[in-house]
């Protein structure tokens, strides 16, 4: 598995990778306010919690997901995006 982490200008945190095992990519966004409860967990497979644009959805494909991660492409490396995108882990 792969996680990698940023904090944002606002200083909310956003996570996201590749889960091997499960064969996912993930991202998510926790609150700056240290709550357990993140704003969204979205993935290929499942979704804890519902990204805002889309909030009756729970599976994604990658070039959904690849139009989140480039929401935050001020913090997450270009490759990493790119990877998403090919379907190749990181």
């Amino acid at each position: 598995m792969s996680r990698y982490s940023a904090v944002l200008e606002n200083g909310n945190e956003v996570a996201w990778g590749h889960d091997i095992p499960l064969n996912e990519f993930f991202i998510q966004e926790f609150p700056a306010n240290d709550e357990d409860e993140p704003l969204f967990c979205i993935g290929n497979n499942f979704s804890l919690n519902p990204h805002p644009r889309y909030p009756k959805k729970t599976v994604f494909t990658n070039e959904e997901l690849v139009d989140v991660f480039n929401d935050y492409k001020d913090v997450i490396p270009p490759a990493h995006i790119l990877s998403v995108a090919c379907n190749k882990p990181f």
